[in-house]
């Protein structure tokens, strides 16, 4: 397949395109995104390899996969270039997976509901053990917290304004941190990844403060898991759940 071809004929004649062609455009942008190092190309990349997860996965057969690989690309995106039609559409694409999986049928072994209260803009989840003192850091950058996250010490989000958040932690029984499928239509942002417990808690607090009286706690065992971490807004309320599976 030629990449220039077939990319001008999704701009001249759109319904022409077919899934093959799409999934080539996806994976073409998606392999030059991970061997390319500067940021800004890397930036550009990124997006067009998510538009044309977007567009196959929107209107291609449930093939578990392909969905899992457009799932993987949109959930990147959602990191370099965080956005609501990024969210909405990683989430509408990962309630297709369930539906074609077996991975729906997840089972709460534990929940824990709570508030947070957020000061600094940033929610942190993790083991507050692992959380670094950010008093002392010279500067904080998003590239310092991903390193963070990639390291397995916490995820990091941004909810848009500072103010008191409903919490939701849950530890379920699958291989994977998902949602149950009705919560998905209120999700906005979302990010996922493994992090280390080792002193056998979870919370989510703020960045700065996570023995603050509004943070929300939940005891867990000591080890690694998959950590999925999702922020609903339906104009009415916001809120933060966070969905752990062993690794």
């Amino acid at each position: 397949m030629d990449l220039s071809e077939i990319e001008k004929k999704t701009f001249s004649q759109p319904k022409a395109v077919t899934l093959d062609e799409l999934e080539f455009l996806a994976k073409t942008y998606w392999v030059k995104y991970q061997h390319e190092s500067d940021i800004r190309s890397k930036w550009k990349l990124i997006d067009k390899a998510g538009h044309y997860a977007r567009w196959a996965a929107e209107n291609g057969e449930a093939n578990l996969d392909k969905l899992s690989f457009y799932i993987n690309i949109l959930r990147e995106e959602s990191l370099i270039h965080p956005s609501e039609n990024t969210n909405r559409s990683l989430s509408f694409i990962t309630s297709r997976w369930l539906d074609a999986s077996d991975a729906g049928n997840i089972q709460i072994l534990k929940e824990d509901k709570g508030n947070v209260s957020i000061e600094s803009g940033t929610v942190f989840i993790g083991d507050p053990s692992a959380l670094p003192d950010f008093s002392i850091w010279p500067e904080i950058t998003e590239n310092g917290l991903k390193e963070l996250t990639e390291k397995g010490i916490g995820l990091f989000m941004n909810p848009g304004a500072d103010g008191t958040y409903r919490v939701v932690l849950r530890l379920v029984d699958g291989q994977s941190p998902v949602l149950k499928k009705e919560e998905y239509k209120k999700v906005v942002m979302s990010s996922e990844a493994e992090l280390e417990t080792p002193s056998g808690v979870i919370c989510v607090s703020d960045m700065y403060n996570s023995e603050h009286d509004t943070s929300t706690k939940m005891d867990v065992d000591s080890g690694r898991y998959k950590v999925g971490a999702y922020y609903q807004d339906d104009g009415k309320s916001e809120m933060f759940i966070v969905v752990l599976s062993k690794t």
